[in-house]
């Protein structure tokens, strides 16, 4: 239910264990680092919780029409009574028929015709291994026009491994190394971590940093040894002001394989240059295929140089890639298209992406997501299949349908069984019978 997997799987020492896990054999020592409602199973629980319980904007519009359509009933209920009595018929009849009004239309069908399908989806949703944050996302996913990917740990697998290694500072190259890994041991980024491993196969070991700072989508700074120690993409280091014009024939070949590029900066001089290799994340072609053939355009919009996303964006098949793509350039770029009338889903990694993910009308987090990709994300795909995106959008004009259905079902009902009701021709007995059947109905839908 976490990983997406029900294979055992290895665990070491310093590795998460999360709660309804079975220990396969041997002895187990750990720590407990979360109890009750801090754990992984109870933040999934309370996110399925929470979009079942969540009310979408087609809700709301419901909600305020019933609260109009109640004295609406009672109005024509007293007006059946009065136009009975008129007539000259026994009070008692008059009074059935005034009763049988009020039974026939209330509004329960509508009230049940949109949370049954949310729940119903939400659990549906997760049995593919999806949780739905927001119930809203089932509305916004089912009319979406623009899907914006981003490139590491999106549209890549996330296993990313340094595939080629360039020192130009005159040191020797296991400082060299070292030092990155020191600086990149803080932090979370998929890339920063590919650095870390490679100096631990290289059985160097990580030094004390200071002064550590992460910049979303630009890079990494600390002091190491007395020295700043920078690394980040070429756009940040032009911000910096550090000529990278060095190495810059080096840097286009390896970008025109597809490599994330990452510069390493000596107090304020270029030092090294790292090519980090990820593969194209298993389904993406085919996912981008189905998206295209429901006439929905895919973006990719990443930070790294367009020498290096254009490969992958190609092998997946992207519509269009924006490249070097700051923070708040990403959120622009949303904000531009929205403007234009589009309606645009982000699908990110959940680590560096939640502003951006926050900006779009509906956020997929990839990955077994938690703490601020939660918080940020209406999707997180547990098991970090990207075809479950069109699951997802299946899922949502799946439910979209049946909201449109009940409602119609529910507004029918109340069209058509009022009438009959105020014209005498069925009795409170009928009339209770037909508002159950009427609610039962949605829910079978």
């Amino acid at each position: 239910m976490v990983t997406g997997s029900n294979t055992p799987c290895i665990k070491e020492k310093g590795h998460k264990l999360f709660d309804g896990g079975i220990n396969g054999s041997g002895v187990l020592h750990m720590q407990a680092t979360a109890i009750g409602k801090d754990t992984v199973l109870a933040g999934l629980v309370h996110m399925i919780d929470q979009t079942q319980s969540s009310k979408l904007q087609i809700q709301k519009t419901v909600d305020i029409f019933s609260a109009r359509l109640t004295p609406a009933i009672m109005f024509l209920s007293a007006l059946t009574f009065g136009g009975w009595v008129v007539r000259g018929e026994q009070v008692a009849h008059a009074f059935a028929n005034a009763i049988s009004v009020l039974l026939i239309s209330c509004p329960c069908a509508l009230g049940l015709a949109t949370p049954a399908a949310t729940s119903v989806s939400s659990g549906q949703a997760a049995k593919r291994k999806v949780y739905i944050r927001n119930g809203n996302a089932l509305e916004q996913m089912a009319t979406i026009d623009t899907i914006i990917f981003d490139k590491t740990g999106t549209l890549t697998d996330g296993h990313a491994k340094v595939a080629s290694f360039l020192n130009i500072s005159g040191l020797d190259d296991d400082y060299i190394v070292q030092l990155a890994a020191s600086v990149e041991h803080n932090s979370e980024h998929l890339l920063g971590k590919a650095i870390v491993e490679y100096a631990r196969s290289l059985e160097l070991v990580i030094l004390p940093t200071a002064k550590f700072h992460s910049i979303p989508d630009q890079g990494v700074r600390a002091e190491v040894d007395t020295l700043e120690v920078l690394l980040g993409n070429e756009s940040w280091l032009e911000q910096q002001d550090i000529d990278v014009a060095v190495i810059q024939d080096t840097a286009k070949q390896w970008a025109k394989l597809g490599d994330t590029l990452i510069y390493l900066v000596i107090d304020n001089k270029l030092a090294a240059l790292f090519s980090l290799r990820d593969h194209i994340r298993k389904g993406a072609r085919e996912l981008m295929d189905y998206l295209h053939s429901q006439g929905i355009e895919t973006l990719m919009v990443t930070g790294d140089t367009k020498a290096s996303a254009l490969p992958i964006a190609d092998l997946a098949g992207i519509d269009s890639v924006t490249a070097n793509a700051s923070p708040a350039r990403k959120i622009k770029f949303i904000r531009d298209l929205q403007t234009k009338g589009r309606v645009v889903a982000m699908i990110g990694d959940g680590i560096n992406d939640a502003p951006v993910l926050a900006a779009a009308n509906v956020s997929l987090v990839v990955g077994n997501a938690v703490g601020i990709a939660v918080e940020t994300a209406d999707y997180i795909l547990v098991d970090s299949d990207i075809r479950k995106v069109a699951e997802v959008l299946d899922i949502s004009k799946q439910t979209l349908s049946v909201f449109k259905q009940n409602l119609f079902w529910a507004f029918g009902y109340n069209v058509i069984a009022i009438p009959v009701a105020m014209a005498g021709k069925l009795n409170p007995m009928v009339s209770s019978a037909a508002m159950a059947l009427s609610s039962v109905s949605v829910i079978v839908n």
